[in-house]
């Protein structure tokens, strides 16, 4: 088995911008972590607050929105968001898509 991290170029796109990222896919996630600057740049407006606990247990609270993630290959998907409130270059990516390798 080969164990690593893997990353995929994508656009974000929402009320007619985009947004050209590169994320760390995520094959378990079921949200997909934008960086504020991303998050600020499209114009995205919170719908909600979800709770999340992170690996070493502490919960956090993030804003949610909604956008397209575009994957050469794959096409546009609609996806849930949350940003990090971190200005860090690479985001996250939950898999919109279901297979096994």
């Amino acid at each position: 088995m080969i164990v690593g991290l893997v990353y995929v170029d994508g656009v974000v796109k929402h009320d007619g911008k985009g947004v050209g990222v590169r994320f760390l896919v995520d094959s378990g996630a079921m949200y997909t972590v934008l960086t504020k600057s991303v998050w600020e740049e499209l114009g995205l407006k919170p719908m909600g607050e979800v709770e999340f606990v992170l690996a070493d247990g502490t919960v956090i609270k993030r804003a949610i929105s909604e956008a397209l993630l575009e994957l050469p290959g794959y096409g546009e998907w609609h996806t849930p968001w949350y940003s990090a409130r971190a200005k860090t270059k690479t985001c996250s990516a939950s898999s919109p898509w279901r297979y096994s390798a």
